[in-house]
């Protein structure tokens, strides 16, 4: 057994491995030359540690709850003892603390994701519910859904039933209550002052032009032109003025 030097590291030399050497460990047992008493089981079982311990902390850069830094872990090998030591040590010094990752994590991503969906995904990342449900309680959803969906309704172009529908599927799929969504779009639809025409008649060029290789008779494609368009939510009346202006 020796120990050399190679651009700054140490590493141990036996006969079986080369180990290399955490700068901790290095300097607790004097390691930066070869000597006599130098107890192995014991400078392995360290080095062993903080081996994880550092690697731990260049995760910790990234934001982490105790369950997805200890899978990260085992996905490196990690012994459960060592586990237990180094998530231990990162809680004492608070550099690891559930609740905080949920509160920052929360404050991140409480504009991009529904309630809903941030409480899922932290009970996922091993977050105690207790610590969620306090958290999410905190949530303005009414206010955050005003405002995202205020600044949507600002590029609507197309009629209004149809924009509705796919900002209620949008914020549903992001995990907003559907309640709660419908509710301010109604109000806020009900409030702007939109002309559907522009986009009505955008929509019956488009739609009439693809039904001119139709084998259908005029009255037939007329009324298919018009199904659709009640489908994509404009009103009848509407579809007749364009329908004779056109």
């Amino acid at each position: 057994m020796k120990i050399i030097k190679e651009k700054d590291l140490y590493y141990l030399i036996t006969d079986e491995q080369k180990i290399k050497l955490e700068m901790e460990v290095v300097s607790k047992y004097r390691l930066y030359y070869e000597h006599e008493n130098i107890p192995f089981q014991e400078v392995i079982k360290e080095n062993n540690y903080y081996f994880y311990y550092n690697l731990a902390l260049k995760r910790l850069a990234k934001m982490q709850s105790v369950k997805m830094l200890e899978n990260y872990l085992i996905e490196k090998n990690i012994d459960n003892d060592t586990l237990s030591k180094v998530i231990k040590r990162l809680k004492e010094l608070n550099y690891l603390d559930d609740y905080e990752y949920a509160r920052n994590y929360i404050r991140l991503k409480m504009y991009s994701f529904g309630p809903i969906n941030i409480e899922k995904k932290l009970y996922e990342d091993g977050v105690h519910y207790s610590i969620i449900k306090e958290l999410i309680s905190e949530i303005d959803e009414e206010e955050i859904l005003t405002e995202l969906l205020q600044k949507d309704l600002q590029k609507i172009s197309s009629s209004k039933h149809s924009y509705k529908q796919k900002l209620t599927r949008r914020y549903y799929s992001k995990g907003f209550n559907l309640s709660l969504i419908n509710e301010i779009l109604s109000e806020l639809l009900d409030d702007i002052s939109y002309d559907e025409i522009d986009s009505l008649k955008k929509d019956y060029h488009k739609i009439k032009s693809k039904a001119k290789s139709d084998d259908a008779s005029d009255y037939e494609k007329k009324m298919k032109i018009r199904e659709k368009l009640l489908r994509k939510g404009y009103l009848l009346e509407n579809i007749k003025k364009v329908e004779e202006r056109y």
